[in-house]
């Protein structure tokens, strides 16, 4: 044991506290596999080797109904559940609204709701893939760093929101200085050109 700053121990006081640690598991490992942790060396009766294997029995079998062999890399074969559609449906109605543990009564507004719907992100999609995940004003083509952005503004035109011919795709800094209140403020649309 090397101290490098603080109390270093003489010799006597490491003797001690080697023979304190002796028959003890070191302590980067726990108690695992340690005589004094609970359910050492224990056996499974018969019976419960019994009750285990029943448990197991039909479950993640790539046969059963639901179940499905996994090709991708991550699963490594093992089969998986797949819910079906009317499952899912059941579920989804069972969780919703005043049944969800953290429903406030409705409070989200119309214009979040439409920003966090399946629309938006399918429109934001469509400008990425036009563009080609690239920044119009500056050309950076970072993934992470690019944000599809109305030319006509969210508020003004209602029927433009999910138009892709409205979008464009900027980086984080460039949308940013298009928002950015000024004194003499042009629309986007003048900025962009």
């Amino acid at each position: 044991m090397v101290f490098t700053k603080g109390w270093q121990p003489d010799q006597e006081t490491r003797k001690k506290m080697s023979l304190a640690k002796k028959g003890k598991p070191p302590w980067n490992k726990g108690l695992k596999g340690h005589p004094s942790c609970k359910g050492f060396n224990k056996k499974h009766s018969e019976e419960t080797k019994a009750k285990i294997s029943e448990n197991r029995k039909g479950k993640c079998l790539g046969n059963q109904q639901g179940f499905k062999k996994g090709m991708e890399p991550w699963n490594k074969g093992i089969p998986y559940f797949i819910h079906d559609a009317e499952w899912r449906t059941k579920v989804s109605k069972a969780n919703s609204k005043e049944n969800h543990w953290n429903w406030k009564g409705g409070i989200t507004s119309q214009n979040q709701r439409m920003r966090n719907s399946f629309r938006h992100k399918e429109w934001s999609k469509a400008v990425y893939a036009r563009d080609k995940w690239t920044c119009q004003k500056c050309g950076l083509n970072d993934h992470h760093k690019i944000i599809a952005h109305h030319i006509v503004e969210w508020s003004k035109d209602p029927s433009l929101r999910f138009d892709v011919s409205n979008g464009v795709t900027l980086c984080r800094s460039c949308h940013m200085s298009l928002h950015k209140p000024r004194r003499n403020y042009k629309s986007p649309k003048v900025q962009l050109i």
